[in-house]
């Protein structure tokens, strides 16, 4: 499997994801977070067959919650650039996100990579 890493943008998104979720019922944050970590899993192993949604862009679903993680194929890695929710207007990631700047800042979390999220930020 290739590494990854993810641009600060989407590591906020998808910690405010997981803390919505967490709100509504407790747990539900983590269990976001294991599917997350599935559908980067799954990038990870074949990022090819993931449908482009702009340029070089793809996105991958996450099973059982409305998101998608939108990523692109680096030289020797996977940049994640969003945590997308699907039921917001088309576009706001583009719009949100600095696709042509996202820096590479050398994060590239284990397998279980909720885990690390929750040791950047400490909120879980």
């Amino acid at each position: 499997m290739r590494p990854f890493y993810f641009h600060p943008g989407a590591l906020a998104e998808a910690e405010a994801a997981a803390a919505f979720f967490d709100e509504r019922m407790k747990g539900l944050g983590l269990r976001f977070l294991t599917e997350m970590t599935e559908a980067i899993n799954r990038i990870r192993m074949n990022p090819a067959i993931y449908r482009k949604i702009e340029g070089e862009v793809r996105k991958c679903r996450v099973k059982h919650f409305p998101y998608a993680v939108v990523f692109r194929e680096r030289a020797q890695e996977i940049e994640i650039i969003a945590v997308m929710q699907l039921r917001r207007e088309p576009g706001y990631c583009a719009r949100n996100q600095d696709l042509t700047l996202c820096p590479n800042y050398g994060f590239s979390p284990p397998i279980t990579c909720y885990v690390s999220i929750r040791e950047i930020r400490g909120k879980f």
